[in-house]
């Protein structure tokens, strides 16, 4: 019974490309989230409580403007591609500028915001660097993220 069951669930694997390709991505995933596990324990002993407070605040600044910076274009391209597919091409040079240009502002607003934030938010002239880093990842990562899109 348990020798059924199983070819029985390996044929159809192999006969379904969707359940095939779930698969190989949902294995991408959880290792992805296993090696982030892994390097926050690690820096977090490396580090010590106060300098990871810095990186966690850090990371969380960086994703907060990147769901910012994108404000569903990735959507609006996917879904725009596959409606007008013979204007593909303009479609997505249209959302890789306005991605770049929120990417660009958000960087510049954030240079000027840095000092503000680190000294008279936080009380601590460490974090001006690193949220200086935080907005220059934004350009970085939106423009890594349309590439992947």
């Amino acid at each position: 019974m348990r020798l059924e069951l199983k070819n029985t669930v390996a044929r159809t694997i192999k006969k379904n490309e969707i359940v095939g390709d779930t698969l190989i991505v949902f294995m991408g995933n959880a290792f992805a989230q296993g090696l982030n596990f892994l390097c926050i324990v690690l820096l977090a002993r490396f580090f010590g409580p106060e300098n990871i407070s810095f990186y966690t605040l850090t990371i969380s600044l960086l994703t907060l403007l990147l769901a910012i910076a994108d404000s569903g274009i990735s959507n609006s391209i996917v879904n725009l591609t596959n409606k007008e597919r013979e204007d593909s091409e303009v479609i997505l040079l249209v959302g890789f500028f306005f991605r770049v240009i929120i990417g660009i502002a958000i960087f510049l607003i954030g240079i000027k915001m840095s000092d503000f934030l680190a000294l008279d938010i936080y009380n601590n002239h460490k974090l001006a660097k690193l949220f200086f880093y935080a907005f220059l990842g934004v350009i970085i990562l939106t423009v890594h993220g349309f590439i992947a899109t």
